[in-house]
């Protein structure tokens, strides 16, 4: 994938491989490739669907955090996802469902594409609990 010099293949690469650290409890180094490589930065400049692996890896690091005891890095990294209650659209889990949002069909549908199956969900109450 680097060696082909697609810049939005590599960035996808990076993160799974950090949402894979992550999940197999490896805090420190997830976060040192996330830091390492800017991908904080880069991934809000990316298109929709780099942002909503970047918001899963950083649930996913904050799940791993918890899991290690590091209560404050859990904070930090649940913080982003969590803050403002829409965490099931941040993570394509869901659908929002805004009063004074009025949303155009292909808008409703490219937004239903993006969802993740049901088996890729990361748990929300485990995500609030921690």
């Amino acid at each position: 994938v680097h060696a082909t010099g697609e810049v939005r293949a590599q960035r996808r690469a990076l993160l799974v491989q950090a949402y894979h650290l992550a999940l197999h409890d490896h805090f420190q180094e997830a976060r040192d490739l996330l830091h390492l490589t800017n991908l904080e930065q880069r991934a809000q400049e990316s298109l929709v669907d780099i942002q909503i692996l970047y918001n899963r890896v950083l649930a996913q690091m904050g799940l791993c955090a918890f899991r290690l005891g590091k209560i404050q890095e859990a904070h930090s990294c649940l913080m982003d996802v969590c803050m403002h209650g829409k965490s099931r659209e941040l993570l394509a889990q869901g659908l929002s469902f805004g009063k004074f949002q009025e949303k155009t069909q292909e808008q409703e549908r490219d937004e239903r594409l993006r969802q993740l199956p049901y088996h890729m969900h990361i748990n929300l109450e485990v995500l609030d609990s921690a």
